[in-house]
């Protein structure tokens, strides 16, 4: 049990001294990308998905999607007043209403609401047993993208938001991961 002692306090030692230092570790600089690279992959997106009006091949809701995720998920990283949790998995589940009585009743789905705020709901997510249901207002620049996606993607009330083809079958959470990961890589 010594030995062990002896192992944990000098693992413990390390990870303060590089946690108040601010360093990477050797795998960590190998492996994560910096602000500047995130920017780069956002702006790529963006210009890929920027002309597309009216989808109607997979390669334009895949680019299309790809924004809107994006959007998403990095925003609260470039934009210091996005107060916004992201649940790695959440954006998968989210319908379209525009309203939110239906939303904060409706417990077992999970909501964009597109009203005169955008705002999301989460009613059914991991934790959701624990903490209860979430509201969160989205910033008006994410709102906006929201609003055009979903006017773009032809998505009606109670529809999943982030959607494969013209039938609307959407993204599972499973999918939503492995775009993320193929964005990144």
């Amino acid at each position: 049990i010594k030995m062990l002692e002896g192992d944990r306090d000098k693992y413990n030692s390390e990870y303060f001294k590089r946690a108040r230092s601010n360093t990477k570790t050797e795998k960590q600089e190998l492996n994560w990308i910096n602000p500047a690279e995130i920017k780069d992959i956002f702006n790529v997106v963006q210009t890929r998905a920027k002309n597309i009006k009216n989808p109607s091949k997979p390669s334009d809701y895949k680019k299309i999607n790809e924004l809107m995720i994006l959007t998403y998920y990095l925003t609260p990283f470039f934009d210091k007043k996005a107060k916004y949790g992201v649940g790695r998995n959440d954006l998968a589940s989210l319908r379209l209403t525009r309203d939110m009585k239906r939303a904060k009743s409706q417990k077992s789905d999970n909501w964009l609401v597109l009203n005169k705020t955008g705002q999301i709901v989460l009613n059914n997510y991991k934790t959701s047993d624990s903490h209860g249901s979430i509201t969160f207002k989205l910033p008006l620049s994410v709102t906006k993208v929201f609003d055009s996606y979903v006017n773009t993607m032809n998505v009606s009330e109670n529809d999943y938001i982030l959607v494969l083809d013209p039938n609307h079958s959407h993204i599972s959470s499973n999918h939503l991961s492995k775009i993320l990961t193929r964005l990144f890589e």
